[in-house]
């Protein structure tokens, strides 16, 4: 999903990034740009900076795969049953005796 998110959006970013930094586009519309880099560049020119967003995707969900299982794994941990024992006579005591 991300590879393909990637593709679809890349030409936008690229074209709304030389409306940003390019002063002499200033106020002209997203086609006439789009046309002209098309013209101009050919349509590889969509596409720059797409290796580094599918490297990013990759990154963010690798960490993101492995941040889960981390988290899950603590998460769920399951108690043994002495563990549950002490832990429920501990509270009991806690409540009944002085302090």
């Amino acid at each position: 999903a991300g590879l393909l998110a990637a593709t679809v959006s890349n030409p936008i970013d690229v074209i709304k990034t030389r409306l940003q930094t390019d002063p002499s586009l200033q106020g002209q519309a997203l086609v006439k740009v789009a046309r002209d880099m098309l013209r101009r560049e050919g349509g590889q020119a969509l596409f720059k900076g797409l290796a580094v967003a599918i490297a990013f995707d990759v990154i963010v969900s690798g960490v993101g795969g492995v941040r889960y299982d981390w988290v899950m794994k603590f998460a769920l941990k399951p108690e043994s049953s002495d563990e549950a024992a002490n832990d429920s006579r501990e509270s009991r005591t806690a409540l009944v005796s002085p302090a």
